[in-house]
């Protein structure tokens, strides 16, 4: 029995891009630190957690996300639209049962 493995995806250039602005981070001027906030939700969940992991990101992703917090938080409108639709999904099809 052979074991193979796989390569992992390439990073994407966004995810590149913000950890060389991660690694810099609190010395951005004020446009790098806007690109950062823009980048931020592009991160996949994989690379955020492999940027937790290392010892020369952490600390500077986890400072930036502090300062940052309310630019970085989701829209409460955003996520009740988001619950909105497969909640009426769900009532519509149980009324159309019930006809």
């Amino acid at each position: 029995m052979s074991t193979s493995f796989h390569q992992a995806a390439p990073r994407s250039e966004a995810t590149v891009r913000f950890e060389t602005l991660i690694e810099r981070y609190p010395a951005l001027d004020e446009r790098e630190i806007d690109e950062l906030i823009e980048l931020s939700p592009r991160i996949k969940m994989i690379d955020r957690s492999l940027m937790t992991a290392d010892a020369r990101l952490s600390g500077k992703l986890a400072a930036f996300e502090r300062d940052h917090r309310r630019q970085l938080r989701t829209p409460v409108l955003e996520l009740v639209g988001l619950l909105a639709f497969p909640l009426l999904a769900v009532a519509f099809a149980m009324a159309w049962m019930l006809v």
